[in-house]
Formats: C-alpha cells, sequence, structure tokens
C-alpha cells in the first residue's frame, strides 16, 4: 500500500523518479515589482505595526507596483526643491557708503578741575534815548552798526525847541536893554544929587531936596541889581533852551555796537513812560563789545574750588575750533537759595570777533 502523500507533494508537478525539478521561470516583470515592493515595506512599516494587516487580494503584485510608482512620485513631489530652499539676499548698503555727518567733539582739558556751561554777557550796554520828547526826524543808525562815542544817532524834529530857544534869546535882549536904561537912569540921579549937594552948602535948596535926590539914586541903583540878575535868569533860561535844542541830537555815549532799534522815524520818543502804545521810551540799545564777559552757574558745592584769577578754558560750541582763555573776575557774595547755585563772572583774556552776547559757552576752570 502506498503511504498517502502530503498536499505539499500532491500540489508539486509529476515526474519521474530522479529527474530533476525545473524552477518555474517568473512572470514578466515580477522582480522589478518585488524590488518596489520592499521598499513600499519600509515605508508601510509603522502602519503596519499599529493596524492588523488586511486579507492581500489576489492581483496584489500590480497594486503593490501601482503604489509605489504613486510614493515615489509624491517623494519626488514633497521633497524640499534646492531652489525652494535658497534664501533670497537683499543687498543692505553698507553703513560706511552713506556719507556720514561730520562731528566735532572737544578733547577733554587737562587739569580741570570743575566744568559748567553759561552765557556770554556784555557788562555794559545802554538802551539810548532823547531827553527830551519829540517824534524822530531823521535815523543815522541801523542794527548792527558801529559807532564811536559822540556820533549821531538820530535827530528829533527840533520846531518846538528852536522856538523855545528863540523865545529864551529874547529875553536876554529884554533884560539887557532893561539893565542898560536903568544904568543910564542911574548915572543921571547921581548926578542931579551931586548937584543938590552943591546947591544946599551954597543954601539955595533944603536938605530935604538932598534926601530926595539921594533916594532917588538908591532906587535907581537897587533897580539896577534886580534888573541885572533878570538878564541873569534869562541866560540860564537861554542856556537850557539851549540844551533842549541839542538833546533833539541823539549821539552815542560810548563805543559800541547797535543791537537793536525801538523805533524808527516818524515815532514820537519820551524819556519817561507814558503816552500809551504809541510813545516810545527807547531808540535803540547800544552794546560796549570790549566788555563781553563770560558768566556761568556753579553749584555751591564746587564753590572750594574756585578762586579769584583762576585760570579758566573757554570753548564756543558755535565755534568749535576757537579755543580762548579767561580768569575768574570776582566769586558771588550770595547764593540762589532756591538752586543753591552762585553766578560766577569770568573775563576774557582776548576778546576774540567770535563772541556774540547771549551765547553759550563751556567753562572748564583749571587746577594749579
Amino acid at each position: 500500500m502506498t503511504p498517502s502523500r502530503t498536499h505539499e507533494e500532491a500540489q508539486r508537478p509529476h515526474c519521474a523518479q530522479g529527474a530533476p525539478v525545473r524552477p518555474v521561470p517568473d512572470a514578466p516583470g515580477l522582480e522589478d515589482t518585488r524590488r518596489r515592493l520592499a521598499q513600499l515595506r519600509g515605508l508601510a512599516a509603522p502602519l503596519a505595526a499599529s493596524e492588523p494587516a488586511a486579507p492581500t487580494p489576489r492581483r496584489w503584485p500590480w497594486a503593490g507596483a501601482m503604489l509605489g510608482v504613486a510614493a515615489v512620485a509624491g517623494g519626488v513631489w514633497l521633497w524640499p526643491h534646492p531652489q525652494a530652499a535658497s534664501t533670497v539676499q537683499v543687498p543692505v548698503p553698507s553703513p560706511a557708503a552713506a556719507p556720514a555727518a561730520p562731528v566735532v567733539t572737544a578733547a577733554p582739558i587737562a587739569g580741570t578741575v570743575l566744568e559748567a556751561s553759561g552765557f556770554v554777557i556784555a557788562e555794559r550796554q545802554a538802551t539810548v534815548s532823547a531827553s527830551t520828547t519829540g517824534r524822530i526826524a531823521k535815523l543815522f543808525v541801523s542794527e548792527g552798526s558801529r559807532v564811536r562815542r559822540g556820533d549821531l544817532i538820530a535827530e528829533l524834529d527840533a520846531g518846538i525847541p528852536a522856538a523855545q530857544v528863540a523865545y529864551a534869546q529874547a529875553g536876554v535882549l529884554a533884560a539887557q536893554r532893561g539893565v542898560e536904561v536903568t544904568r543910564r537912569r542911574l548915572e543921571a540921579a547921581r548926578r542931579s544929587a551931586a548937584r543938590d549937594q552943591d546947591l544946599a552948602r551954597q543954601g539955595f535948596i533944603s536938605a530935604a531936596s538932598v534926601d530926595q535926590s539921594s533916594s532917588n539914586v538908591e532906587a535907581l541903583q537897587a533897580q539896577l541889581e534886580a534888573e541885572t540878575s533878570q538878564v541873569a535868569v534869562a541866560r540860564e533860561q537861554q542856556r537850557i533852551q539851549a540844551e533842549q535844542m541839542a538833546s533833539v541830537r541823539v549821539r552815542a555815549p560810548f563805543d559800541g555796537v547797535v543791537t537793536g532799534l525801538a523805533a524808527h522815524e516818524g515815532e514820537i520818543v519820551s524819556p519817561i513812560s507814558g503816552g500809551g502804545g504809541f510813545t516810545r521810551t527807547g531808540i535803540c540799545t547800544l552794546l560796549d563789545e570790549s566788555s563781553l564777559a563770560g558768566e556761568v552757574d556753579v553749584n555751591e558745592r564746587y564753590l572750594a574750588r574756585l578762586r579769584v584769577g583762576q585760570r579758566v578754558a573757554v570753548r564756543l560750541p558755535a565755534y568749535p575750533a576757537v579755543a580762548l582763555e579767561g580768569r575768574v573776575a570776582d566769586l558771588p557774595t550770595s547764593i540762589d537759595r532756591n538752586t543753591g547755585a552762585a553766578r560766577v563772572r569770568i573775563h576774557f583774556d582776548q576778546p576774540a570777533p567770535e563772541l556774540r552776547a547771549g551765547m553759550r559757552a563751556d567753562f572748564a576752570f583749571k587746577g594749579e
């Protein structure tokens, strides 16, 4: 009895005893499909580990091939393109390419014990005005004009002052004529009194007549003295009117520069404040450039570092290239109780043409 064969043996092709079994050739494209399937198995490994494998249909090799082609195509699409990953670089201008504004920095001054900022001031300046009320007829200066002492700045209308001067002159002439008349009458009275005295000694007239003639002489003498005083008064009035006439010509009180005009031709000026907004109290402001000095407020805690005559280096922010020297003129006699600051005055060794009143200045106080 022949033993029963297994299922596998039954599936094998029947061949003669001892004849070799030839392998069945693969279908066309099967090897390529297997390679792609192996690649897909590597991609689908996580999914297969988490979910149970579904029964594979009988035509799985062709489905796997199609899935492999789709995966490869998707990988090519999703893979970042080298050009997309590149960064577009926008050229940024270098800071050195842009023109930089020149910056001037002041070097620290050696031996400085204190630095402070202040201003340039004028110790001598005046508001020039007329000594009498009048209308400006002519203006001889403008802002920035340099004048010498005695130079003509403005001239007022001289109508009324000229009339007053003429009136004073007439008064002097009248007083002088009165004095001359009284003097002649006095001389006549003296001659008459002398004759009366001769006649009285001869007994031709009485003593009363002599006394009368003497009284006339004394009266005329007193009148002459009074009229002589009137002449002096009239002359004084004439002098005053002449000064009033001279005051219509406004002159510079000292050498300086005109820093501002307060009135113009046609406006009324007066030495007193009055007349409303149509009357000016000043014509211009005159500043003495030789009196320019430095002024700075220093906190009281630093006063021990300062002394009279101490050397000071001065720099002007408006003119960084200009370096000046000065000295402490005086120390303050009082301190502001609200700010605790003391005002110190500095005199320049050599006034520079760049100095202007009101200009800011930096002061470096040097130690010995």
